[in-house]
């Protein structure tokens, strides 16, 4: 093994179910890879099982060999009884009893695998498989998910922030282990995102802060009055204001350039230092540009 080589035998004996007695064991001799011991495990339990159902030949104890080729195991030499192969009990490998209650228990401790979570993402909560493939890509993003989720319940938003805005910011690939956040408050991010507390700009800053240091979000928030914008009234004068000092701008949008847009709404943006409610300003920004196309 230390030459990266590898050399085993398998040993195969099968049973009915509640019988406790195993039937006639077969050994596979000087298998070399692990590829070939899963197929010849394959091949030889499913002849011993036909077999026994079937009466399609007899079982006897001897020594098989493996053709990779085919696919197949083939006789060997015949076994007359255990005793020819010299089997001796190791005293220093104590007997192991194994209940089905520590099974059990064992089982329940185990963590839920990838599969298992790509499989509940998509199939129980709706996820698309490009963000359950990322998601799931390592344990450490899985975790983040779950504790990020369990807060706010919303997997598409939690998934979306994690994908592009937390790795974005870690500026990490989605396999890596070692991105390190403080869920409680990756999550109060996006609930004052959610809320509208904060507009999404901003809380793509927030998280990009509380990457590279530890801060309270809502105190942060109100330290440097991030909060949102909503004033219908302040956000209607502000785009007149852009209008009129845009007038090359307007008067391309009035011949169907409709990309000016853009522009203008970063115009108006610019006015709030970006923490204007986004959505309210192109519903009013489209209003005003409406009475210059009818």
């Amino acid at each position: 093994m230390q030459q990266g080589s590898l050399r085993c035998d398998v040993n195969i004996s099968v049973r009915k179910p509640g019988d406790e007695k195993l039937g006639i064991r077969t050994e596979i001799k000087n298998m070399n890879s692990l590829k070939a011991v899963c197929a010849a495990i394959d091949y030889e339990s499913s002849r011993h099982i036909d077999a026994l159902e079937t009466g399609s030949e007899t079982l006897v104890q001897q020594t098989r060999g493996w053709d990779d080729g085919k696919g197949v195991t083939f006789a060997m030499r015949d076994k007359e009884d255990a005793t020819d192969y010299r089997y001796f009990p190791n005293p220093e490998l104590p007997a192991v009893s194994v209940t089905d209650e520590w099974i059990e228990r064992i089982r329940g401790s185990i963590p839920e695998s990838a599969q298992a979570k790509y499989r509940r993402l998509t199939d129980n909560l709706g996820m698309s498989e490009y963000d359950a493939a990322i998601i799931t890509s390592s344990k450490n993003l899985s975790d983040i998910f779950d504790a990020i989720n369990g807060i706010i319940d919303s997997p598409k938003e939690a998934a979306n922030w994690i994908i592009v805005e937390l790795l974005g910011a870690a500026k990490k690939e989605p396999g890596d282990e070692d991105i390190n956040i403080d869920c409680v408050k990756f999550a109060r991010i996006i609930e004052l995102v959610i809320n509208k507390t904060i507009n999404r700009n901003i809380g793509k800053k927030l998280l990009a802060t509380l990457f590279e240091e530890d801060i309270d979000p809502d105190e942060y928030i109100e330290q440097n009055k991030l909060g949102m914008v909503s004033d219908a009234a302040a956000i209607g004068a502000a785009v007149s204001e852009v209008l009129a000092a845009n007038q090359k701008s307007l008067e391309e949008y009035k011949t169907g350039n409709h990309k000016v847009v853009g522009f203008l709404m970063g115009q108006i943006m610019r006015k709030f230092a970006g923490k204007a409610d986004p959505k309210l300003v192109c519903e009013i920004l489209a209003g005003q540009l409406a009475k210059y196309t009818s």
